[in-house]
C-alpha cells in the first residue's frame, strides 16, 4: 500500500511564538506548509527558511471588523495561490475569526486558554460563530476541550491535543554551567527560575514577594526571570519590589534564551516556578517536568491534570506569596532520594501523555479525518 500523500496545510498563527514554530515546523518536516503571521513578521527578519513565511498580513485590530475582512482578503488570496487542503488557525482571537471570514471550507482551529477564557462576552459571540464553522477545533487541557464543547455545542468536532515536548532533548542531565556563569551566579549557588512572561496574568510580584521571604534564610538562593516579551511597566515594579528589600543583586532578569538551550535553563533550577492566574496547559510546565527540575506551579483545573501533590509537585493558590514560599521552603528541604522519586514520577507522565511526537502524529491522523468526505 503507498503512502498517504503530503498535506498543504496553511497556518494563521503569531509567528514569533516559539509554540507556533514547534507545531509548524514539526509538519513542515513532513507535509507542505505556508505560515501566514498575525501579526504580521518582515521576511527579512525571518530566519526560519525551513518554515515557508507568508509576511505582510495588515493588522486585524486596526479597525474594528474592517481591519478583519482587510485580513481575511489577504488569506483568500494565498488560499488561492497555495491551495491548501486545510487552513488552521492557532489562537482564536484573532485568528480563528479571520479563517471563518474567509469562507474557506475546511478550517482547524486550535485554542491556546487566553483566547477562550476571562474574554468578553463579544470575544466569546465571535467565537462561537468561528469555532461551529471549523471542521475540527482542539484544546491541550480536558478545561478547554470542556469549555470548546459547551461554546460550540457539540462534541463531535472538539479534540484535546497537546503541544508536546521533546522528550529526547528535555530530559534529566547535569548541568554544564554555563548558563550561570553568564548569569554571573556562584558555581554553588542555588536557582529559582521562573520561566514565565513578566506580566501581570504570570504573578512575578507574588514570586518576587516569596522570594523576599525565603531569601533571608537562604543566602545561597538566587532567583532568575525570563524576562522575553516582558512588560516593561511590570518588570519594573518588580525590580523595585526587589530593590527595596535588598535583593535586587541576587535577581537575574534574563533575555530571550534560544529554545535549544531551554533544557539546560530547568537543568540549573533547583526549584521552577509557573504560577499564573489562569492557564490550559503549561508547556513550560511539561518541560521542566520532563527535565527532571521540582515544579510549583497554579492551582489550576489544567494544572492539576498533571501534578499530584507532595508526588510529582506543588500547587499554589495564585496570588498567595505565603504558601508559595511555604512550597519553595518544602522543595529546596526535599532529601535527595525523594527528589529522585519526584523527578522520576514527573518525567514519567509527562513522557506517556505528552510526547510531542505522539501528539503530533495523532493530529496528523486528525488532519486527515478532516478531510474525509471533501
Amino acid at each position: 500500500m503507498s503512502a498517504p500523500r503530503p498535506l498543504r496545510i496553511l497556518y494563521l498563527a503569531h509567528a514569533s511564538s516559539i509554540h507556533t514554530l514547534r507545531w509548524v515546523g514539526w509538519f513542515a518536516r513532513r507535509h507542505e506548509v505556508r505560515l501566514i503571521s498575525v501579526p504580521s513578521l518582515p521576511s527579512d527578519s525571518w530566519n526560519h527558511p525551513e518554515i515557508p513565511l507568508v509576511s505582510g498580513a495588515p493588522d486585524p485590530y486596526r479597525w474594528p471588523f474592517v481591519s478583519l475582512l482587510h485580513t481575511a482578503a489577504f488569506v483568500r488570496a494565498e488560499i488561492k495561490r497555495f491551495r491548501p487542503d486545510l487552513l488552521h488557525a492557532h489562537f482564536l482571537v484573532p485568528n480563528a475569526w479571520v479563517a471563518a471570514l474567509t469562507g474557506f471550507p475546511r478550517i482547524v482551529t486550535t485554542t491556546w486558554g487566553s483566547d477562550l477564557f476571562g474574554r468578553a462576552p463579544r470575544d466569546l459571540r465571535w467565537n462561537r460563530w468561528a469555532l461551529r464553522r471549523a471542521r475540527l477545533n482542539t484544546g491541550d487541557s480536558q478545561e478547554a476541550v470542556d469549555r470548546l464543547r459547551e461554546l460550540i455545542g457539540r462534541r463531535d468536532t472538539v479534540q484535546l491535543v497537546q503541544f508536546g515536548v521533546d522528550t529526547r532533548a528535555f530530559a534529566p542531565a547535569a548541568s554544564s554551567g554555563a548558563l550561570r556563569a553568564s548569569w554571573q551566579i556562584p558555581a554553588d549557588a542555588r536557582v529559582l527560575v521562573s520561566p514565565r512572561i513578566l506580566r501581570p496574568l504570570y504573578n512575578g510580584q507574588t514570586i518576587a514577594q516569596s522570594f523576599i521571604e525565603v531569601a533571608g534564610k537562604h543566602p545561597d538562593l538566587h532567583l532568575v526571570f525570563l524576562a522575553y516579551h516582558a512588560e516593561p511597566s511590570y518588570q519594573a515594579r518588580v525590580e523595585a519590589q526587589l530593590r527595596a528589600a535588598g535583593l535586587l543583586p541576587r535577581v537575574r532578569f534574563v533575555p530571550s534564551i534560544p529554545h535549544e538551550q531551554m533544557p539546560e535553563l530547568y537543568r540549573e533550577a533547583a526549584v521552577t516556578l509557573s504560577v499564573p492566574s489562569s492557564d490550559t496547559t503549561p508547556v513550560s510546565v511539561l518541560e521542566a517536568m520532563a527535565s527532571g527540575s521540582p515544579i510549583i506551579a497554579s492551582d489550576l483545573p489544567s494544572v492539576r491534570e498533571w501534578i499530584v501533590p507532595e508526588v510529582n509537585g506543588w500547587l499554589v493558590t495564585p496570588g498567595d506569596s505565603t504558601a508559595l514560599a511555604r512550597a519553595i521552603e518544602s522543595a529546596l528541604a526535599l532529601p535527595q532520594p525523594r527528589k529522585r522519586a519526584f523527578a522520576e514520577q514527573g518525567r514519567r507522565v509527562v513522557v506517556e501523555r505528552a510526547s510531542q511526537d505522539a501528539e503530533m502524529t495523532r493530529m496528523e491522523q486528525l488532519y486527515r479525518q478532516a478531510l474525509a468526505g471533501s
